[in-house]
């Protein structure tokens, strides 16, 4: 939601943008089409390469219909020289992620700077595909896109910054984790696989290294290098892809990567955050690695683990793809209920609902209502923003909504009670889900200060005047709290 940063320039600088903007603005709208952009710069006096150019209007076409406005312009005349690099915060295959400052706005960013000389036609190809991929993704699990600065020999490719690091590096410093946090973890991971997978996307790389955390304790899916479109595959890519510890033996026997294969591979991350290390770590040949994979029966499971727990593993390890569970099915089962840790309430731009959005009928359903039909477990179990019902039976209605359990007592009913939505104009920089008609929105887009729902000015007559999270917010503990998502 950060607003179009602004560019410094002179009132002599400004004019001259200004006047060179409007001399393309052809229909009088503030606009300009990409196709005009080069000449614009040109006549600037901005040299600017061929691919910065293409790259530029490839991301005007995508996000911005084929126009962009006067402070638009400005901020893509800035990117080159908005961003200062702090300290490296990772290494891979092509090239290293460093922290960075957005001079224009005080946003920390990350981006990831691979170094072109060298690379193979291929290999710049592979590259271009993951920036198209990120680019095309839009939720809270899944690493934002921030843009992309590209000259001749270097691509920089500017990322949300998840200030925790990666999971990789949290079990590093502070060792194995407890099934209780790991279980808080695999939701939220779930979250962000079920999201790729009804996109068509199998990420193929799935390991804690490739997992960032956020100070509130969210995750964000990262590293898409090697991830698939299976929309978008004109023909099947039976490649090996992935890391020889966490690859599905599908994979391993050229078989092709699918959905499932990105479930064995959380079954592996689960073992990693558990033990600290992968399985079969002990074997430092990567074909040895793969041979067991796909010899033996599954990876050895951890000492110690719960039985519950050896039953979640046992359905991510079934040697045939199409009988394990999906990333949905998964989230139903006992182990991650039983465990659920009660999260901190996560910022409303780091949490959507999970499953299916509640339609415009339910919509009209009153928030206490809703509330009373929803089953209150005796355990504290509480489910961060945007988990379907992982507790309670599952409603006969097929649309769901979601909500936070309490502990029976302490009076919280009697604090609860819905309030009118105090809605907000305001315009996102990626575009969001409108709550109402399920469409992207990023201008012209409304805001409830009290409960985050987000939708088009348009949708606002359509929706439910009431919304059950605005109501008075209790002071006393997270469990004595509740909420339902409409």
């Amino acid at each position: 939601m950060a607003p179009t940063p602004k560019v410094q320039l002179t009132e002599e600088q400004r004019q001259a943008y200004q006047e060179a903007f409007s001399l393309f603005d052809q229909n009088g709208d503030g606009t300009i089409c990409s196709a005009e952009l080069g000449t614009v710069m040109q006549r600037l006096g901005r040299k600017t390469t061929e691919a910065q150019l293409a790259d530029i209007i490839r991301e005007i076409d995508a996000d911005r219909n084929g126009t962009i406005d006067f402070n638009e312009f400005l901020e893509l005349m800035s990117r080159d020289s908005m961003m200062q690099l702090g300290n490296c915060i990772g290494r891979g295959q092509f090239g290293s992620v460093y922290r960075a400052l957005n001079l224009n706005t005080g946003q920390m960013v990350a981006v990831k700077r691979i170094r072109l000389e060298g690379l193979k036609e291929d290999e710049v190809t592979t590259l271009m595909r993951e920036v198209d991929l990120v680019k095309s993704l839009s939720h809270p699990s899944i690493v934002k896109y921030e843009g992309m600065v590209r000259d001749d020999d270097t691509l920089n490719i500017i990322l949300e910054y998840a200030e925790n690091g990666s999971l990789g590096q949290t079990i590093k410093s502070f060792g194995p984790l407890n099934e209780r946090l790991v279980a808080g973890y695999v939701v939220k991971i779930l979250e962000g696989l079920h999201y790729l997978h009804t996109s068509d996307v199998v990420h193929c790389d799935l390991k804690a290294a490739n997992i960032l955390t956020t100070k509130n304790g969210n995750v964000k899916l990262s590293d898409f290098g090697v991830s698939l479109n299976l929309r978008a595959m004109e023909r099947e890519i039976k490649d090996v892809a992935g890391t020889p510890n966490w690859m599905a033996p599908e994979v391993i026997e050229l078989k092709g990567a699918s959905t499932k294969s990105d479930i064995w591979s959380l079954g592996c991350t689960v073992i990693e955050l558990l033990t600290g290390r992968p399985p079969y770590a002990e074997i430092a040949n990567s074909m040895s690695v793969m041979f067991r994979i796909v010899e033996d029966p599954m990876p050895p499971l951890p000492d110690g683990c719960s039985e519950l727990l050896k039953e979640f593993l046992e359905q991510c390890f079934d040697k045939d793809p199409t009988q394990r569970p999906s990333a949905e099915m998964l989230c139903e089962h006992p182990w991650l209920k039983k465990n659920w840790v009660a999260m901190k309430e996560l910022r409303p731009q780091d949490s959507i609902p999970f499953l299916r959005r509640v339609s415009t009928d339910l919509q009209k359903v009153d928030a206490l209502r809703l509330l009373s039909q929803l089953e209150i477990p005796e355990s504290p179990v509480s489910a961060s923003p945007g988990k379907h019902d992982d507790v309670g039976k599952p409603s006969p209605n097929p649309r769901r909504a979601s909500s936070s359990s309490i502990r029976p007592g302490g009076g919280g009913d009697n604090d609860f009670s819905p309030r009118e939505h105090s809605f907000v104009k305001t315009t996102f920089s990626k575009p969001m889900v409108c709550r109402v008609c399920l469409l992207n929105v990023k201008k012209s887009a409304v805001l409830c200060s009290q409960c985050s729902l987000i939708s088009h000015s348009k949708c606002r007559p359509r929706m439910h005047p009431r919304h059950a999270t605005c109501g008075p917010s209790s002071s006393s503990t997270p469990s004595m709290q509740r909420r339902a998502t409409l």
